[in-house]
């Protein structure tokens, strides 16, 4: 099996998996790290991924995997379940629902009333497909998708 299949074979098997435990599965990465195969599942959930939900994921989504696409796999492999990052960029409509509510850093590749950069409440994504943040002063703002360079959860210490 090509590594683009395998790939998508264990996010058709995980994405369920994932789904029922309350997570999101952003994506599967199959490479070589010193000479191991490893195959990691990235997964996501609103408020973040704790270590107990890694442990939940491996636990529920390895039995399948070996099932599934042991005979495919061509020698041994590592599972490995983590976390996007809190910097992780923020680039679907799900992210954005999914993190509604929690504070963001957004960039524009041009500025608007003479700004690039904008924090605030990240409310999520409108029917037109626009990113909207509730600035600290209140105000709604929306944002092209097409012009948005990158959203990230903002770290407030």
């Amino acid at each position: 099996m090509r590594p683009k299949e395998l790939m998508a074979a264990a996010e058709r098997i995980g994405t369920p998996i994932a789904e029922g435990l309350g997570l999101a599965l952003l994506e599967v990465k199959w490479f070589n790290e010193r000479g191991r195969n490893v195959m990691r599942f990235i997964i996501d959930r609103r408020g973040g991924v704790s270590i107990d939900d890694c442990e939940a994921m491996s636990l529920a989504v390895e039995p399948k995997l070996d099932a599934e696409l042991d005979e495919h796999i061509p020698g041994e492999w590592a599972l490995e379940v983590s976390s996007p990052g809190i910097d992780r960029p923020l680039k679907t409509r799900a992210d954005f629902e999914r993190h509604a509510g929690s504070q963001a850093e957004l960039r524009l590749y041009r500025a608007q009333d003479g700004k690039k950069v904008f924090t605030g409440e990240l409310v999520g994504m409108n029917d037109a497909d626009e990113i909207v943040l509730k600035t600290a002063e209140g105000e709604t703002v929306s944002f092209a998708k097409e012009d948005v360079s990158i959203v990230k959860r903002a770290i407030i210490f």
